[in-house]
């Protein structure tokens, strides 16, 4: 049920967005966002939704369908969300939205997302990646995570890593990749006249 506010009259400032705090049966607390759309742009600490999170006891968040962009900033220290399911229109997820999340340990795409900006997720709580089908590009520090695993497989959609875009990792990517190839632990693009990452 919907504990505050409704989805009716409770507008994301400054776009048609919709938000809600949901309790769902399990006792989990929801904070929901619904509409058309890109999530509006914060700086570093304007994001309402670390406080609002807070506030309610927020644990998950869920980007619905429709929307197209969670902007940069957006949970910036946003402690203690252990979950966020992106909705499959998400197609990309800005510089620093989830820094600093520690709890959060799931994150779900449905297939949407196609740029992870810098430091989207650094120093957040994942110990394991999304599935990375369809994702193109991979910024600076996107997963930068200490507890993620130093194998990471880069599926056939992504075309481009920057530096340090995960934390000291082994890069497996297959032999047939259209874009990327690994020599000697070292990340190339294909015809490896471009450099992107070496494990630290």
């Amino acid at each position: 049920y919907i504990v505050e506010p409704t989805p009716f009259d409770n507008l994301v400032e400054g776009t048609d967005l919709t938000w809600a705090i949901i309790k769902e049966g399990d006792g989990t607390v929801t904070l929901r966002f619904d509409g058309t759309g890109p999530m509006p742009q914060y700086s570093y600490y304007g994001s309402p939704w670390p406080g609002i999170a807070a506030e309610y006891g927020v644990s998950k968040v869920i980007i619905g369908d429709g929307i197209t962009c969670v902007s940069a900033n957006s949970f910036h220290l946003a402690t203690a969300i252990k979950e966020v399911i992106f909705g499959s229109s998400v197609e990309t997820i800005g510089a620093s939205a989830f820094v600093h999340c520690y709890g959060l340990s799931k994150v779900v795409f449905k297939g949407g997302v196609r740029t992870i900006e810098g430091g989207a997720f650094s120093l957040a709580g994942l110990t394991e990646l999304p599935d990375l089908n369809g994702v193109e590009t991979i910024k600076l520090n996107a997963f930068n995570c200490a507890n993620l695993g130093q194998s990471i497989y880069l599926p056939k959609s992504v075309k481009m890593v920057e530096p340090n875009a995960f934390n000291n990792t082994e890069y497996i990517v297959d032999d047939d990749h259209p874009y990327l190839t690994v020599i000697d632990g070292v990340l190339y693009n294909k015809d490896v006249t471009v450099l992107y990452d070496y494990p630290a």
